[in-house]
């Protein structure tokens, strides 16, 4: 049931730029930062749309990798600017994971 709604959703939105985790539910945005929200894990989410090329960047989200603009470093911290125009947190013991994807790219 939960593949099928992912589907639905996929269809419903084009293309998603990131999924974040809030609480006991799921926000999925696509480019134009257009929002559902889900009642799916991200670990659903990222098993379920491979040709996402989705990648958990932080505890509570997930991105599609194809939709990366820029990379922004302040210090020991690092967030993603998307596509959408919206910046996502990437988790520090999640950074080396980040660069080893983007350099297999």
């Amino acid at each position: 049931m939960k593949q099928n709604e992912l589907l639905t959703i996929v269809n419903e939105l084009g293309e998603i730029a990131y999924a974040e985790k809030c609480e006991s539910y799921t926000i999925i945005s696509n480019s134009l930062d257009r929002q559902i929200i889900v009642d799916l894990s991200l670990e659903e989410i990222q098993r379920s749309v491979p040709e996402m090329k989705p990648l958990r960047v932080h505890t509570s989200h997930l991105i599609n990798i194809s939709h990366l603009t820029e990379i922004i470093e302040a210090g020991s911290n690092c967030q993603l600017k998307l596509t959408n125009g919206k910046t996502i947190p990437v988790a520090k013991r999640r950074k080396i994971e980040l660069v080893k994807h983007i350099n297999l790219l």
